[in-house]
C-alpha cells in the first residue's frame, strides 16, 4: 500500500500496482499523482470487546488460516504506540472489518466509535453475532444495513469458515452489496476524529460572512435578552428555592443551595466503600471505566476537559494488579499516575483532572439549585426530575437540545451569541452514556463537556457561557 496525500491535506492509502497513475480527490477535486510512502497492510480489522477476546483471538486464528491478514488489538498495537493512534491506523488500512457483537461490545462506546470510523472510511463491514441480543440504537444506526453473519448455535468453528470464506470473497475482488469493486476502492473523505475533537471551534476572521454573523447575533441578543432585573434581596440574589418561585423566603428561613443527595450518588458511595480485585495490565482507561460501571452498577464519566488540560486520551494505558482494596483506595491508586481524580457529581463518577477536581473539595458534590429567573416553571421542573437512559454518540448540541425538547417536554434555547463569543458553534459533539439518572443531571454533563452552563429564564432551560451568565444576573 501507498500513502499518497493531496495538496489540500487529505490522505489516502491505494495499491501499489496503481503507482504512477492519477485520480481526482475526493475532497478537493485536484487531479494527484499515485505516489509516496509504502505502508504495512492488512485485510480484516477485528473489533471487538476485551471481554470477548478470546472469541476475537479464535477469530483472527480462522481468518489468518486462510491466508487473510488480520489486525487486532493489542496484538498488533507496537510497543509504546498511542492506543487511540493505532486503532485509527488500523482501521484506515483495513480492507474489511469485523465487529465481534455481544452483550459487551453493544455497550462498548469505543467499539462504537470503532464501528463509525469504519462506515466512514467505506471499509466492508461484517457485524459476526455471538450472542442473540438485539442492536442498540446507536449501533442499529450503524449497522442495519449490514448483512450479519449470525453464530448462536454451535459448533462455532463452523461459523468461524463461513465468515473466513465471506471476507475472503470481499477482500479478494468480490462485490459488496452496494456492488462496489474492491480492487481500486477509494477511502471516504476524513471526519474529525470524535475521541479527540470534543468541542467545534471556529476561527474569527475578517470578511462579510462575519459581519452577518455578529450582526445576527445582536439581533437574537436583544430579542432573548430579559429586561433589567431588579435586585432581589429576599434572599441575597442567591437564587435559591424561594427566589425560583418568585417570593421572598419567611424572615429567618434558611435557604438551601444545593439539592439533597439522589439515589444515584448514594449508590456510588457504597460502591467505593466495596473491593475491588483489579488485574489490569496495559487496560486502556476507558476500559476500567467500563469494568467499574458493570461490576459495581454505577455511572462513570470522564471529563473531556479535564482530559485536554492534561493532553490525555481515555485510552492511556493502566497497569495496576491489587487485590482486596476498596474501589475507592483503587482508584485513587490508578488515576494518580495519570496526575487524575474523581468526584461524585451529577449522579456520575466523574474522572477528571486533579487541578478541576479542586473544585469541589469533598469526594461528594451536591448539585446546587437550579437559578431561576421569573416565576417558577413547574412543567419545565418536573421535566428535569425525570429518570433517563442516554446513549449519545458525536450528537450536535443542537439536536440534543432538539430531542430533549421533544421527547422530555424540555424546552431549550442555545444562547448563539454567548457561544460565538467563546469560539464556539451549536453543533459541539456530546458524548455520553448513562443510565437511570435524572435529566437535570444529564443536562450538567453535556454543560460540563462544552464548557457551558444554564439558568431557567422565560419558562425555558438557557444554555449560555459562564461568562454571559455572570454579566446578566437574574431577576
Amino acid at each position: 500500500m501507498i500513502r499518497v496525500t493531496c495538496n489540500c491535506g487529505q490522505s489516502f492509502q491505494i495499491d501499489d500496482e496503481y503507482l504512477g497513475e492519477k485520480f481526482d480527490c475526493t475532497h478537493c477535486g485536484a487531479s494527484v499523482t499515485i505516489q509516496g510512502e509504502n505502508v504495512s497492510s492488512h485485510d480484516v480489522f477485528i473489533s471487538h470487546s476485551t471481554k470477548d477476546k478470546v472469541t476475537a483471538d479464535a477469530v483472527c486464528a480462522a481468518l489468518e488460516s486462510k491466508g487473510l491478514r488480520c489486525w487486532v488489538a493489542p496484538r498488533d498495537i507496537p510497543p509504546g504506540a498511542e492506543w487511540g493512534e493505532a486503532i485509527v491506523e488500523g482501521i484506515e488500512l483495513c480492507k474489511a472489518f469485523v465487529v465481534v457483537f455481544s452483550a459487551q461490545s453493544n455497550e462498548s462506546k469505543h467499539v462504537m466509535r470503532e464501528v463509525e470510523r469504519a462506515v466512514n472510511k467505506g471499509a466492508y463491514i461484517i457485524p459476526f453475532r455471538i450472542e442473540d441480543i438485539m442492536p442498540s440504537k446507536s449501533m442499529e444506526y450503524f449497522l442495519s444495513s449490514q448483512h450479519w453473519l449470525d453464530a448462536l448455535t454451535p459448533p462455532l468453528e463452523a461459523h468461524m469458515e463461513q465468515l473466513a470464506d465471506t471476507v475472503g470473497q470481499l477482500v479478494r475482488g468480490g462485490s459488496s452489496q452496494s456492488g462496489r469493486d474492491t480492487s481500486s476502492r477509494t477511502p471516504k473523505k476524513n471526519r474529525p476524529d470524535p475521541e479527540h475533537v470534543r468541542r467545534s471551534r471556529v476561527p474569527l476572521i475578517a470578511g462579510v460572512s462575519l459581519v452577518l454573523t455578529i450582526a445576527l447575533a445582536l439581533v437574537l441578543y436583544k430579542v432573548l435578552k430579559p429586561a433589567s432585573p431588579s435586585a432581589n434581596k429576599a434572599d441575597g440574589g442567591k437564587g435559591g428555592p424561594a427566589a425560583a418561585a418568585g417570593v421572598a423566603p419567611k424572615s429567618g428561613a434558611e435557604v438551601p443551595q444545593t439539592i439533597p443527595m439522589r439515589p444515584a450518588e448514594k449508590k456510588i458511595l457504597e460502591a467505593l466503600d466495596k473491593t475491588l480485585d483489579a488485574d489490569f495490565v496495559e487496560l486502556p482507561l476507558y476500559e476500567v471505566a467500563e469494568f467499574v460501571e458493570d461490576k459495581f452498577g454505577i455511572n462513570v464519566e470522564l471529563d473531556t476537559l479535564g482530559f485536554e488540560e492534561l493532553a490525555l486520551f481515555d485510552d492511556e494505558p493502566i497497569n495496576f494488579e491489587k487485590k482486596g482494596l476498596k474501589l475507592r483506595s483503587c482508584l485513587n491508586l490508578m488515576l494518580n499516575q495519570l496526575e487524575l481524580a474523581f468526584v461524585v457529581k451529577n449522579e456520575v463518577l466523574w474522572v477528571t483532572s486533579k487541578e478541576r477536581r479542586k473544585k469541589s473539595p469533598d469526594e461528594f458534590h451536591p448539585t446546587p439549585v437550579d437559578q431561576i429567573s421569573g416565576p417558577r416553571p413547574e412543567k419545565l421542573m418536573a421535566a428535569l426530575e425525570k429518570i433517563v437512559s442516554e446513549d449519545m454518540l458525536d450528537v450536535p448540541l443542537k439536536d440534543a437540545c432538539e430531542y430533549f425538547s421533544v421527547h422530555y417536554e424540555l424546552p431549550v434555547v442555545i444562547d448563539k451569541d454567548a457561544l460565538l463569543a467563546e469560539g464556539m458553534l451549536d453543533d459541539g459533539p456530546i458524548n455520553l452514556k448513562v443510565d437511570n439518572i435524572s435529566l437535570r443531571s444529564v443536562v450538567h454533563l453535556i454543560c460540563e463537556q462544552l464548557g457551558l452552563t444554564y439558568v431557567i429564564r422565560d419558562e425555558v432551560l438557557y444554555i449560555t457561557s459562564a461568562a454571559a451568565q455572570k454579566n446578566a444576573p437574574l431577576n
